[in-house]
């Protein structure tokens, strides 16, 4: 179901991807119900977070991708033992919210610039001001 999703968001077909992700968040609910999940269930939940949080990034919901990959990197840095694997999903989680981090940036940078080049768009948020008189 990953990869069918995967193959789904490469080819621009992001909503039939959400589609089969929704459709396994009740299987990934499961597996996570173990007191002490095994690796291979919890490669398969990280890959469909992976995934969900790409699917993300490309409709520009970067606040809620970063959720995501930051659910990722608390599971692999808290994974024993530690294997070559677990480390690279663990630096890829940490690419993921440096990519987020960086869109973020962006955007604020642009609505900054937004607002300098057009004051109007200010809103008036200023309550007006009383003199205090003893």
């Amino acid at each position: 179901m990953n990869r069918e999703a995967e193959d789904l968001l490469k080819r621009g077909r992001s909503q039939d991807a959400a589609a089969l992700i929704i459709k396994g968040l009740p299987l990934q609910t499961r597996l996570l119900a173990a007191p002490q999940p095994t690796l291979g269930a919890m490669e398969a939940v990280s890959d469909l977070d992976d995934l969900y949080a790409r699917m993300l990034l490309s409709n520009n919901q970067d606040g809620w991708a970063r959720m995501l990959f930051q659910k990722n990197l608390a599971r692999w840095k808290n994974w024993e033992p530690q294997t070559v694997d677990t480390m690279r999903r663990l630096r890829q989680a940490e690419a993921g919210i440096a990519e987020c981090d960086h869109r973020l940036k962006q955007r604020k940078r642009g609505e900054l610039l937004a607002l300098a080049y057009d004051p109007r768009r200010l809103r008036a948020t200023r309550r007006p001001t009383t003199q205090w008189q003893p």
